[in-house]
């Protein structure tokens, strides 16, 4: 069963490139590499990248830049693989710790989300995320719980791609897809997958406790015109 990896990567050439050599050196079986070039600037952009290993590794290349959300749905809809997998190309997790996950992806069924709960991380991160759960389920009314836990997983023929692909294109787009698939009685199964740091370079919104409390506030403020959008009996499931 064929596995497409989606990473949209933006100004962050040194990354693409560490994450291609990864991904080929661990020869993961039935899986494909998706990279989305996010509008990178000239001296960054990585459609050389497919050069390596023409038939495995794909780059789409956006002229502007269209978010995190933006840069994944332009990955999942030409990506043709039957589960599709997407992650950040920061190296956290590297393509080399993904043979479990992406064995256990393979095992659910058709119907099912696959989200990841981000294990190995310091106590500052940790608290930050069990707060911002803790905001989030209480304004959504359901347990949202390290919605930004990703590798997320996705098979093409469930009804959940189509409502996903048109969400939010900014980091609210995790969240988004985690309470819209409790919300429409999809089933969401959880995995154990172990972070490591950024390889290089920097994140484009984690410059400080300030950026990080604007993320979460936006956040907030979406969830109630998402359960607007979509009510609980429109279930996706059902679809």
């Amino acid at each position: 069963m064929e596995v497409s990896l989606v990473v949209p990567v933006f100004n962050n050439r040194t990354n693409g490139e560490a994450f291609c050599r990864d991904f080929l050196n661990a020869n993961l079986v039935n899986t494909r590499l998706t990279l989305v070039d996010n509008g990178s600037d000239e001296t960054e952009s990585l459609g050389h990248l497919a050069d390596m290993a023409p038939g495995r590794i794909r780059v789409i290349t956006l002229k502007v830049n269209e978010g995190f959300g933006g840069g994944i749905q332009a990955g999942l809809k030409l990506a043709d693989s039957e589960w599709l997998v997407w992650l950040p190309g920061n190296m956290k997790v590297p393509p080399s710790g993904l043979r479990n996950y992406l064995d256990y992806v393979r095992s659910q069924d058709v119907g099912t989300l696959i989200k990841a709960y981000r294990s190995g991380r310091s106590f500052g991160p940790r608290a930050k995320t069990f707060l911002a759960s803790v905001a989030q389920s209480v304004v959504s009314g359901t347990l949202l719980c390290d919605t930004g836990g990703t590798p997320t997983a996705l098979h093409k023929d469930n009804p959940l791609l189509t409502v996903i692909l048109n969400g939010p294109k900014d980091y609210s787009f995790e969240s988004f897809v985690l309470f819209i698939a409790k919300l429409g009685g999809v089933k969401v199964v959880r995995l154990k997958v172990v972070y490591g740091v950024r390889l290089f370079g920097s994140s484009h919104w984690q410059s400080g406790l300030g950026s990080e409390l604007r993320l979460i506030t936006s956040i907030l403020m979406k969830i109630p015109s998402w359960r607007s959008r979509y009510k609980p009996q429109e279930s996706v499931a059902k679809n």
